[in-house]
């Protein structure tokens, strides 16, 4: 699975991962969670979806970022044996630690599930599209408490 030939490869496998994501948060937005809940019960389910790309998913996963005394934990990453495929941040708000956290690892795919309301700002936008950030925007109103 690491092995990503070309172009078209890489495009399809970012295709096929968002769209398991969004079909996993419809399966879980009637649950009437909060945010924090929310987050939660996303950040198993990708673990979980991880077999279905042969990969092994873990919650969690300590990184260390250059000029950061502590460690630091990106929410899901998938492995293909020990090497990193994909990394993946959750959140319900605009985080620039957290696209930090993503750009830090070298990895082939990260990405960034936003759920909430507010728009990117210039930063968000510059951070993203200059580190292949993949963005995966919800946009429920599930989430109001």
């Amino acid at each position: 699975m690491s092995n990503f030939q070309t172009l078209e490869e890489r495009q399809n496998f970012v295709k096929l991962v968002t769209t398991e994501i969004r079909n996993t948060v419809d399966k879980i937005e009637n649950m009437f969670l909060s945010r924090k809940k929310f987050h939660n019960v996303l950040q198993f389910k990708i673990v979980k979806l991880s077999k279905k790309f042969n990969l092994k998913g873990l919650c969690e996963y300590e990184i260390n970022r250059p000029n950061k005394k502590r460690k630091e934990r990106i929410d899901v990453v998938w492995l293909d044996d020990f090497k990193i495929i994909a990394c993946f941040e959750i959140d319900s708000s605009l985080r620039c630690k957290s696209l930090l956290k993503l750009v830090s690892v070298d990895v082939p795919f990260r990405f960034w599930i936003y759920y909430g309301k507010k728009f990117f700002t210039d930063r968000i936008k510059k951070l993203i599209s200059e580190n292949q950030i993949y963005v995966v925007k919800i946009e429920k109103n599930f989430l109001n408490y």
